[in-house]
């Protein structure tokens, strides 16, 4: 083999070789969460990973279960809080009255929108959520079950909350 091949087949085993080495690296996770004690992290479902979920967790029995879901999607403020207003049943707000129906919060040093609404069916459902928008795209915290179920879960949501850490 002659000198000049060397150089070739260097630049060719660095071609191939270092990207499949940076391929089994794991990516670091853009998100940290603890789970609050009592509630149990699910193992993502097929197709989570493209639908940017971060975690699922659930608490409660049977008939009392209380879901939670963290993922980074998007959609403005206005729309999510409508869209899950639909989810229980409940008129749209334009946007003044999506201002009034949220409250500030902090989550992982950044600002976020929280709503906590109830449905007017029975057994009436909850859901409490927070909008996060950051320069990686908008994170959604959302808790959802049974009206007095969730009410029970409220604290543990919140400290949920307390424990993120967003990846730098």
């Amino acid at each position: 083999m002659s000198n000049t091949m060397y150089p070739l087949l260097l630049l060719l085993f660095l071609i191939v070789c270092v990207p499949l080495a940076q391929a089994d690296e794991p990516k670091p996770k853009p998100i940290t969460i603890a789970t609050p004690n009592g509630w149990t992290e699910l193992k993502l479902k097929d197709g989570d990973e493209s639908l940017n979920v971060a975690a699922r967790f659930e608490v409660g029995d049977k008939d009392n279960t209380v879901r939670a879901l963290v993922l980074r999607g998007s959609g403005s403020l206005k729309d999510n809080v409508n869209r899950w207003r639909g989810q229980l049943k409940l008129e749209p707000l334009d946007a003044e009255g999506v201002k009034k129906a949220v409250r500030p919060v902090k989550v992982g040093g950044s600002a976020g929108h929280k709503l906590d609404i109830t449905g007017t069916d029975e057994p009436a459902q909850r859901i409490v959520a927070v909008v996060v928008e950051r320069d990686e795209g908008t994170w959604f915290f959302r808790m959802s079950g049974p009206a007095d179920a969730v009410e029970k879960q409220v604290k543990a949501f919140d400290e949920m909350l307390a424990s993120v850490r967003f990846a730098k």
